[in-house]
């Protein structure tokens, strides 16, 4: 992620208010991955410490009752679903082609991404979810069918 305030932008355009929780995870050549439950509010400065020791940031997508890294039946509010598309010859290859596959999804799906990470080594399109009252059953069932759609492509 380019800057903190890129960060806190993406949060709110995914759904997520000043009080609400976030996993940040991180990991760098000194440091073991390590995840970290906080309030969006305090994204920016935690956000920029963890850039300023050369840490690896992601971040959990979906809140989630676990203080770490969660699973599908952990997460209490579908914010959204994602796809990470990395640039290496294993991946789409070039920033054209994840750009191509990024246009084949929403083509496909009828609706762009709400958001779009650019990370350096990859992207991360995001489409936000509107409709937050699904229960646990159901977004798990949402976030399985949307892994197995993306594997088909």
């Amino acid at each position: 992620m380019d800057s903190s305030s890129q960060f806190k932008d993406l949060l709110e355009r995914l759904g997520r208010s000043p009080e609400d929780n976030v996993t940040i995870a991180y990991q760098s050549s000194k440091q073991k991955f390590m995840a970290k439950t906080i309030k969006v509010d305090l994204a920016d400065s935690v956000i920029s410490a963890l850039d300023a020791l050369d840490n690896n940031i992601w971040f959990e997508i979906n809140p989630s009752s676990v203080n770490g890294r969660a699973m599908a039946r952990d997460i209490e509010k579908l914010s959204a679903v994602y796809i990470d598309i990395d640039y290496k010859d294993a991946g789409a290859g070039s920033v054209k082609a994840a750009r191509d596959f990024v246009q084949l999804i929403t083509d496909v799906i009828g609706v762009g991404p709400t958001a779009t990470v650019y990370s350096g080594h990859g992207i991360q399109p995001y489409w936000a979810i509107e409709d937050d009252h699904m229960d646990n059953a159901l977004a798990t069932g949402v976030l399985n069918r949307w892994g197995a759609f993306c594997k088909y492509f």
